[in-house]
């Protein structure tokens, strides 16, 4: 797949076989299986992950349903499960199976549903926790890392969006699968799009040129996110990101001009994202040899949404040393809001 090709939903993540319980009887099972089928939980439980990966979901949750039953107490039985209602789109169902299963122990399934249930509802403070949990249990899986630099991207936290996609690409080999890597958080970040409230042609471009500015590829990422601004000039967050990559190819005036036009083009509900762009902006200004004063606005005003983000912080602390201003208290820090500025999209679960 390149990053020209219309994406499809990451199938199940790779599950390995859940622990031996006991063969029931006939009854047990929920009445006579034909001859040669599976009868025990682990034997169901693995029939059901090999339905997984083959996308018979259906399939999927009768067997996983049918081990839960045999082995009740087993919490990655119950996370696969969890997995095959999730990807029939029964969200309020998968994660009330998340959750159940663990209470009775934590597996990299569960959170993953977890975190795709609250990142489909705009839950994105809950989101990150749980893509966290899923790189912890499982940090050599890339599709863990993808789904947290995402994550991290819609809440504007570019610095651990960065430290995430570095993860992901170590663990993707650059030289058989060049795009591998950007193909993956493109497809997460289309799951997870900081302002979903566009048209879906411009999202998808947006989404491109931000996979690669993650990998680097700023010039491309420049032609991606142009492409966009020339036909919805009002998308007030891809302007952002547009100046995110001017920065970096050495450009402060474009970038400085397109952070401008963000923040004059942000609709009200977006706190957040225009609070992550005054912080941008705020660093650029500092950057040049410019009067601080306005960065020192632009970073108090960003650390009132954003509260104590280390990024913020960083950036209202060089203000106030610039401005030598005796009433530039050093910022107490507070928990970061990290919903903010991230609307829940009509319909959301």
């Amino acid at each position: 797949m390149t990053l020209r090709a219309l994406p499809a939903l990451l199938a199940a993540s790779t599950l390995a076989c859940a622990g031996a319980g006991p063969r029931p009887s006939a009854s047990a099972a929920g009445g006579a299986a034909p001859a040669g089928a599976p009868r025990d939980a682990a034997s169901l439980a693995a029939e059901g992950e090999a339905a997984l990966r083959a996308n018979a979901f259906p399939r999927a949750e009768q067997l996983l349903r049918e081990a839960a039953k045999l082995a009740p107490a087993d919490a990655r039985v119950g996370a696969l499960l969890a997995t095959a209602v999730f990807q029939q789109a029964r969200f309020d169902e998968a994660i009330g199976l998340a959750r159940t299963s663990l209470e009775r122990g934590e597996t990299y399934e569960a959170r993953l549903v977890e975190g795709r249930v609250s990142a489909i509802r705009r839950r994105l403070d809950d989101a990150v926790r749980a893509y966290e949990r899923c790189a912890a249990l499982q940090p050599k899986n890339p599709e863990a890392w993808s789904a947290l630099a995402a994550a991290r991207l819609a809440l504007g936290d570019a610095d651990a969006a960065g430290r995430a996609w570095d993860e992901l690409a170590r663990l993707e080999d650059p030289v058989q699968a060049p795009l591998k890597a950007e193909d993956r958080v493109w497809t997460d970040i289309l799951r997870l799009q900081p302002d979903p409230f566009q048209v879906q042609e411009a999202l998808d471009r947006s989404a491109r040129g931000t996979a690669a500015h993650l990998a680097g590829k700023y010039a491309e990422a420049v032609h991606e996110y142009r492409a966009v601004v020339g036909t919805v000039p009002t998308f007030a967050h891809c302007w952002s990101e547009l100046g995110k990559s001017y920065a970096k190819m050495g450009l402060p005036a474009d970038a400085e001009a397109a952070y401008r036009t963000a923040l004059a083009a942000y609709r009200p509900d977006q706190a957040g994202l225009r609070a992550d762009t005054q912080a941008l902006l705020a660093g650029l200004l500092l950057g040049q040899d410019r009067p601080a004063s306005e960065a020192l606005a632009l970073a108090r005003a960003a650390r009132e949404v954003r509260g104590g983000r280390p990024d913020v912080i960083a950036t209202l602390a060089r203000a106030c040393e610039r401005t030598r201003d005796p009433g530039c208290a050093p910022p107490a820090e507070r928990p970061e809001p990290a919903t903010a500025g991230a609307p829940r999209p009509t319909g959301a679960r």
